[in-house]
């Protein structure tokens, strides 16, 4: 049935930046394909095509579109130069190759991101006045490097990683909230630090994700907000190699330290160690006191008795956030008892930073004198 309202946008010769269909319907036809090369004899589909009438879930009804898709006229010697992948994709004698001169050449890329190919397919043949304006999201950029990432393409994005950097990944990490995780904002952004071999960055984004990572009852890493994604870091999502063992790993130390933190100053009350927290008067009934309010404020925090590391199942910064909001009672009423430090306590120094492997080092090392990353950060 169709919709009654106006048709999205479909494009012809346009871009396919951020363009969205549904499923099949005998009204609509796919697009011609976008002349990327004149003389060009391969056309690349990339995506799905799908109809402006029909959703997913309700055959017959109007839907919001779900897949882009894009047909492209190429030259396939221009690719088979700039790619070691495509050249024996389309020359190696497999399922893309030419089967004949008296048949359409066409290549049907389903699993790649239609806008991202066309900004690739720009650049490798030299339509360099139609790259910068095209590539200006995070999502775009992140789908542009699965792409470079899958066709062994990274080096060709030199002239434009700087431009990016300062326009899509300028976002400081004092900004970085739980509000992004919606989508995906942390894992796109490493998979692009990944790509472009951003070491610096690469590190700061896996400690915001492990020292924000929740754990599900399954053992799943899980975000801290969520909306319209789903709940568990790297669903549907390209992510690095051992990133999610990084994650764990960091997360778990993190909270380790912090709990043993809290469990060697209640001990200390406990054995009248303190150094911090005792009444300075020498009233034991003072001190009795200060132990049993620190008591009462980790139970109301969920934090009495100290849990075990591994049964935790909030993140870092909750339990950090847990531990600044303790509070004490001082029942003594002389002043000097009222001075006394809570610091180490509320605030404990701990180091968040993931401990990288050598091969991701390694990785980043490499992709930044590809990327152009190298000769910006020194």
């Amino acid at each position: 049935m169709a919709s009654n309202k106006p048709l999205p946008f479909v494009f012809g010769q346009k871009s396919t930046n951020d363009l969205k269909f549904t499923l099949h319907c005998p009204q609509c036809s796919p697009p011609p394909p976008i002349v990327i090369d004149e003389d060009g004899d391969l056309t690349l589909q990339a995506g799905e095509f799908r109809c402006n009438h029909i959703s997913r879930d309700t055959p017959g009804k109007p839907g919001e579109g779900e897949v882009a898709y894009g047909s492209f006229r190429v030259c396939p010697k221009t690719l088979s130069r700039a790619s070691p992948v495509m050249k024996k994709m389309l020359y190696g004698g497999f399922a893309e190759s030419k089967k004949s001169d008296n048949q359409p050449w066409t290549v049907h890329l389903p699993e790649d991101n239609a806008g991202a190919l066309e900004t690739i397919l720009n650049i490798i043949h030299l339509r360099f006045d139609r790259v910068s304006s095209s590539v200006v999201t995070l999502d775009h950029l992140y789908n542009v490097t699965v792409l470079t990432d899958k066709y062994e393409l990274t080096r060709m994005l030199q002239p434009w990683v700087g431009e990016w950097r300062q326009r899509i990944l300028n976002v400081d990490k004092s900004h970085w909230v739980e509000s992004l995780c919606d989508s995906g904002y942390y894992e796109k952004r490493l998979w692009i630090a990944w790509e472009l071999g951003d070491l610096k960055d690469f590190a700061d984004v896996l400690e915001w994700i492990a020292s924000h990572t929740n754990i599900s009852s399954s053992g799943g890493l899980m975000r801290p907000r969520v909306s319209t994604f789903a709940e568990e870091w790297f669903h549907d999502l390209t992510d690095p190699p051992g990133v999610y063992e990084i994650v764990s790993s960091t997360r778990l130390r993190i909270i380790e330290h912090l709990l043993r933190s809290l469990d060697v100053s209640v001990n200390n009350l406990i054995c009248g160690k303190s150094m911090d927290l005792y009444c300075r008067s020498g009233s034991l009934v003072c001190s009795a006191a200060i132990l049993g309010s620190v008591i009462q404020s980790l139970a109301r925090a969920k934090l009495w008795p100290i849990p075990q590391p591994s049964n935790y199942d909030r993140s870092p910064s909750a339990l950090l956030e847990s531990m600044k909001n303790l509070s004490i009672i001082w029942p003594c009423a002389k002043a000097h008892c009222r001075d006394i430090n809570l610091s180490r306590l509320q605030h404990p120094t701990v180091d968040m930073s993931p401990k990288l492997t050598d091969m991701h080092k390694r990785h980043c090392s490499e992709q930044a004198k590809k990327s152009g990353i190298a000769q910006l950060t020194g």
